[in-house]
């Protein structure tokens, strides 16, 4: 029995024959195969086997800098409207300027925390954080998520109470006041877009600046039309309207946010797909715990026991599955046990 732990560019094989502990970093060049304590794990067949895991991998952080000085700089801005909006609301009696800046407020702690997981994810292992501190940017983006429902469902409660008890909106201070926070928050959203795409903690705070400057067009909208006809509900059914929006387009990030947070296979990554590939691989005769779960919202693990007729050609077969998961699957941190199909179960 033989355990291989693969980086796409560091790769190693260790016979493992101990049963000794070992306290290794995960994101170093040194390679250790170990038995847990003779741990063996019978299937119902007369003998059971170690399971013996190496690790070694490379500096896979993926997490750009560019990102981090996207979501400052989101933040920067937004800070400086809440100021202007604070400061010119207080100076002019206008409640609805004073209203927005504290809903703004929202904004800041929503990219703060993404910042933050962004940063700690950037942090390097530790003997005790053998991995780093990657799976901040899952926390980050599951409370990006619970915070942009908990804001989104705050103001459908007010356009309910609004649209029961109708009060009178000043559609032209409400539409003027909407206007900065389309440029703001759109500016926000474009310098986030990009990272979006690909890391569900950028997303998050995306999702936040997005929706923001989509509810201020709705409010510039319907202050426009309060103002032209009077009809002081459209200004509560335009927000319902736009919040049930945001809610369902957001339900896909939570969902994605606590199946990450349970260690659930990312949703990119069909588990029976992986494991048909890896079946298909030259020598491979059978496999078995194969388990896939994400690092962080940008990395992705696995392990997997292979068996094989032939254990010499086994190094040939780890660069196989290596490349394969690399390329097809952007799975960077694979370590395989590799098993005689003579002794396995």
């Amino acid at each position: 029995m033989t355990t291989f732990s693969c980086d796409p560019s560091h790769c190693s094989g260790v016979k493992n024959n101990s049963s000794a502990s070992h306290t290794h970093n995960h994101e170093t060049h040194d390679h250790h195969a170990h038995d847990h304590d003779g741990h063996g794990h019978g299937h119902g067949h007369g003998h059971g086997h170690g399971h013996g895991h190496g690790h070694g991998h490379g500096h896979h952080h993926h997490l750009p800098n560019q990102f981090g000085t996207a979501i400052a700089l989101a933040m920067l801005i937004n800070l400086l409207y809440v100021i202007f909006e604070t400061v010119w609301g207080i100076k002019t009696h206008a409640l609805a300027l004073l209203a927005d800046a504290c809903h703004n407020l929202s904004d800041i702690l929503a990219l703060a925390a993404a910042w933050l997981g962004h940063a700690l994810a950037k942090r390097k292992p530790t003997e005790r954080f053998s991995y780093g501190m990657k799976r901040a940017t899952i926390l980050a983006s599951v409370g990006n998520a619970a915070l942009l429902f908990l804001v989104t469902g705050g103001i459908v409660w007010e356009a309910l109470i609004c649209l029961i008890h109708p009060a009178p909106v000043e559609g032209l201070s409400a539409s003027a006041a909407a206007a900065g926070g389309i440029v703001i928050n759109g500016i926000a959203a474009l310098l986030l877009m990009k990272g979006s795409k690909d890391d569900l903690n950028i997303r998050g705070a995306f999702l936040h600046m997005a929706s923001d400057a989509v509810l201020a067009v709705g409010v510039v909208i319907s202050g426009l039309l309060v103002a032209w006809t009077g009809l002081y509900f459209l200004d509560p059914l335009t927000s319902l309207i736009l919040s049930v929006i945001i809610i369902l387009a957001s339900w896909n990030m939570l969902s994605e946010s606590v199946n990450l947070a349970l260690d659930a296979a990312p949703n990119a990554i069909n588990p029976n797909e992986v494991e048909e590939s890896l079946q298909k691989l030259s020598g491979v005769v059978n496999l078995h715990h194969l388990h896939i779960w994400p690092l962080s919202t940008t990395e992705t693990a696995l392990t997997v026991h292979l068996v094989v007729n032939d254990l010499i050609a086994s190094d040939e077969l780890r660069l196989h599955a290596t490349e394969l998961l690399k390329t097809q699957y952007k799975i960077s941190h694979a370590t395989f046990q590799i098993e005689s199909a003579h002794l396995a179960c």
